[in-house]
């Protein structure tokens, strides 16, 4: 059944170009003989949105009238008007998609591949998804504002299919961009992991699915939720081959662990990833740290390199980035086994030592209760501070190798920590205290690092600030009734 296609009069004051575009879809509506039109009428819709709206009425009408339909044998005139129509719709498809400014220009095109669902399936009634049109959308929303990209994304995450073919053609997209040369490709590959974050892995998936298009019949791999998993995982690992810039690597790599790995059918992938980020250095090699590490734990995947990497990251550097807390959380859960050598457990106990003498307080008193954790796991590490050795040629030189790189050959177990008996005399009195308890018999089990992990230079003086003296402080050793009783008294 035709739908009925709206006519616009001009308003007052109307561009003469709207009354164009007016007059030509009253035209292109009113007979077939006048389909040729539709070329004049796309190129205004280049530049005006009168003419936008026009085309997409008349594309409505053609599609609700089945000309978009080839004829029986391919080669007759219904056929070569088909393959026409086709061509100028895409055409002004591409226009309207590099060209939404608004949120009407979006619900145009939403109508247009509802209506394109219905109307071209190969079979009346039968599920069909029009591919194409999807990945135009798709793309142009690169150069859409802010405010339109909200409003796809809000729009794919409330209907199941969208969201899996959302999945599916940036899956697809990202090969394609990752195969070609184009300069476009760090954009699209930018709004791809922000759709991807912003969209994640619903937890009642299908629970209530709702369908944009018709309903998909029983066999449907819309149906099947590992079928979403499969095409959540296949975007993600094509979208991160693409290349993107450091902030977007931050970005994945915060959530990778809790919103991506556990919705994935085969993590296993994210390996090469994973393990170039943590190559990499700095702030994104401690992001990388709990994603690789749930691998290595829940896939028995290895990574001989692991604690070699992780002693290269205990740097001075480390103390001034924004994820302190979050390594160190990690540090300590990765030191928890008993199993780890003693000569690797020293060197990170001696350079966490070392890396005190020049770390602001804030992280000081965080690495004191750490050291002491990991000496009181593992006992034989004691002698860093309890051992005697015989008087040799090496008396009073440290042994301990900074420079070496792996954690095994460092000869920490050989020194002693000395650092910790100069943090006794610290200017701050946390950390002078802290040091003591080095000085002090082992009686406590451990320290909950919780305790000290956010400790900034602010959180300490606010706790200065608070705290409570036990005794009054004297300010003077002599009362006085007056301060200038004796000065009057003088030169009386």
């Amino acid at each position: 059944m035709a739908r009925s296609v709206a006519l616009e009069s001009p308003k007052k004051g109307i561009s003469s170009v709207s009354s164009e575009a007016l007059r030509l879809q009253r035209d292109i509506v009113g007979s077939v003989k006048n389909y040729n039109k539709l070329a004049q009428l796309i190129e205004l819709s280049r530049s005006n949105k009168y003419a936008q709206n026009a085309c997409t009425e008349c594309f409505t009408h053609i599609l609700m009238q089945g000309h978009f339909k080839p004829g029986k044998n391919g080669s007759d005139a219904q056929s070569i008007l088909a393959k026409w129509l086709m061509k100028k719709y895409r055409l002004f498809l591409s226009i309207l998609h590099s060209k939404l400014s608004d949120e009407s220009r979006l619900k145009l095109s939403f109508d247009l591949l509802k209506l394109e669902s219905s109307e071209l399936a190969p079979v009346r009634n039968q599920y069909y998804f029009p591919a194409k049109t999807f990945q135009s959308l798709v793309k142009g929303m690169v150069s859409a504002s802010e405010e339109v990209k909200n409003a796809f994304l809000n729009q794919i995450d409330s209907y199941d299919d969208l969201r899996y073919y959302m999945w599916t053609q940036e899956d697809i997209l990202a090969e394609e961009a990752r195969e070609s040369s184009d300069s476009g490709t760090t954009a699209l590959s930018e709004w791809f992991l922000e759709s991807l974050l912003a969209l994640g892995f619903p937890d009642d998936l299908l629970a209530a699915p709702q369908w944009f298009f018709a309903e998909p019949s029983k066999s449907s791999k819309l149906l099947q939720p590992d079928s979403h998993r499969k095409a959540f995982q296949d975007a993600y690992i094509s979208v991160l081959r693409l290349p993107l810039g450091l902030d977007q690597y931050k970005a994945v790599l915060r959530v990778l662990h809790k919103q991506i790995i556990p919705y994935m059918t085969t993590p296993e992938l994210l390996m090469d990833f994973l393990t170039a980020a943590y190559d990499f250095g700095g702030p994104v090699s401690v992001l990388a740290l709990n994603s690789l590490f749930r691998l290595m734990q829940d896939r028995n995947l290895e990574y001989p390199d692991f604690f070699k990497k992780l002693y290269g990251l205990l740097n001075e550097d480390l103390f001034i980035v924004r994820y302190r807390s979050r390594f160190f959380r990690l540090f300590d859960l990765f030191m928890t086994s008993t199993h780890l050598s003693a000569s690797m457990v020293a060197s990170f106990i001696k350079r966490l030592s070392r890396l005190s003498l020049t770390a602001p307080p804030s992280a000081i008193v965080t690495i004191l209760p750490m050291i002491y954790n990991l000496l009181k796991r593992h006992p034989s590490c004691m002698i860093m501070i309890q051992g005697v050795s015989e008087p040799s040629e090496n008396s009073g030189k440290d042994l301990y190798d900074p420079q070496e790189p792996d954690p095994y050959n460092t000869g920490a177990l050989e020194s002693s920590l000395w650092e910790i008996d100069t943090l006794m005399s610290h200017y701050h009195p946390n950390v002078s205290s802290l040091a003591r308890i080095f000085k002090e018999p082992f009686r406590k089990p451990n320290y909950v690092l919780e305790d000290f992990l956010d400790h900034s230079y602010h959180t300490l003086i606010e706790a200065e600030f608070k705290r409570q003296p036990r005794n009054s402080v004297p300010t003077e050793y002599e009362d006085f009734d007056s301060v200038m009783a004796d000065y009057v008294e003088w030169s009386v």
